[in-house]
């Protein structure tokens, strides 16, 4: 037993060494990457303030500890001098995200019984007080609600609703932040207030929008799905509680990810099936981009053309055909003005007469079927 636990105060020992010397290294890079051009520059960056000031505390610890004291003196020093880096660690964590520029609000799909809800856990475990949970509907809906997020560094939405946002331009907005933004608390003048919370949102389905079919609703987004579930699996209902466990390395794991993530220009790299995802996500809000892929209905060719009225009246044929809920026309129609050059066309006021419409498409031919058919 006592060799033990010799064994396991070595670990901790070497684990605390490495982590020391990995950190100090990340210090020196950083006063290097984000030093004021020249001593004449006032507009130092506030990473290379931060940087400069722990640079000095964590070399003295890497001095003591790695290189001066005795195993007898570690030993005394260690559990202080682990908590004092731990909350260093944790300081560079925290301002990283509030300051990074990694404009994604992180989605999380997946069945029940999948582990998504443990996530939240563990993110509470890491942020603390500094975690805010809120339904990301609140949030737009809700004026009161928004001003929780002031200085928090994560929103977590543990269940999402599957309704669609009535509107989407105060997520937008909180997703994008990089100023003020209004505030209003009950009883309260509305002020201008800094909001830099990251919001993660867990569910069953997709976030939608009502009446916002933009891209710009969609690109803000990163969803991820889960493994499903293993037949046969029995779930452990402690799993949490080995998970607090291994906080500290998890932090860690975090805390590498975000230096990756700034090293690539707070640019997430996204899987092939992130970015399905969210192809998968804008044809489920919105219907009219599988139209516009769709074989049978439409013939793209240059010199066609096509009015306004027949062009929609396509469109709600095809939403028969496949049961879907035509949008109404105006809806349609802006929205295919709107992405017109995606698709090749151009909108025209008297394009068929004095009828609008659009040049470069039309009705797509029938084509009757040729040869023995299952039905033959």
């Amino acid at each position: 037993m006592k060799k033990s636990k010799a064994r396991k105060g070595e670990e901790d020992k070497r684990e605390l060494c490495q982590r020391i010397s990995k950190f100090h290294s990340y210090l020196r890079e950083m006063k290097t990457k984000y030093a004021p051009k020249s001593v004449e520059d006032s507009d130092w960056s506030p990473l290379f303030k931060l940087a400069v000031d722990d640079f000095e505390t964590v070399d003295y610890y890497y001095e003591l500890f790695i290189l001066e004291s005795t195993e007898e003196e570690q030993k005394k020093i260690y559990e202080e001098l682990k908590k004092e880096i731990e909350t260093i660690e944790r300081r560079h964590f925290n301002y990283r995200i509030a300051e990074g520029e990694q404009r994604v609000a992180e989605k999380i799909i997946g069945k029940g019984g999948e582990g998504k809800s443990r996530i939240g856990l563990v993110l509470r475990e890491l942020f603390g007080n500094n975690m805010y949970s809120c339904s990301l509907q609140k949030i737009e809906v809700d004026k009161f609600a928004r001003a929780n997020l002031e200085y928090m560094l994560i929103t977590v939405d543990d269940n999402m609703k599957l309704e669609a946002l009535p509107q989407t331009n105060h997520i937008k907005s909180i997703v994008t932040l990089e100023d003020q933004i209004d505030l209003e608390r009950k009883g309260q003048q509305s002020f201008q207030g800094v909001v830099y919370a990251r919001l993660i949102a867990f569910g069953n389905g997709g976030l939608h929008a009502l009446y916002d079919k933009t891209d710009g609703f969609y690109r803000r987004q990163l969803i991820l799905t889960t493994k499903d579930k293993v037949d046969g699996r029995e779930d452990d209902p402690y799993f949490i509680d080995k998970l607090r466990k291994e906080r500290d390395g998890i932090f860690l794991w975090a805390l590498e990810g975000l230096q990756r993530l700034v090293s690539n220009n707070y640019v997430f790299t996204e899987s092939v099936d992130a970015k399905q995802n969210l192809v998968d996500a804008q044809e489920e809000g919105n219907n009219i981009l599988a139209f516009m892929k769709s074989e049978g209905y439409l013939q793209f060719e240059i010199g066609k053309k096509i009015s306004s009225t027949d062009f929609y009246n396509i469109y709600v044929s095809w939403c028969e055909d496949n049961l879907e809920k035509p949008r109404a026309s105006a809806g349609f129609l802006h929205y295919i003005k709107e992405n017109q050059k995606r698709y090749g066309l151009i909108y025209d006021a008297k394009c068929i007469g004095n009828r609008r419409g659009f040049h470069n498409v039309c009705k797509a031919e029938f084509t009757p079927v040729t040869g023995k058919t299952p039905f033959d």
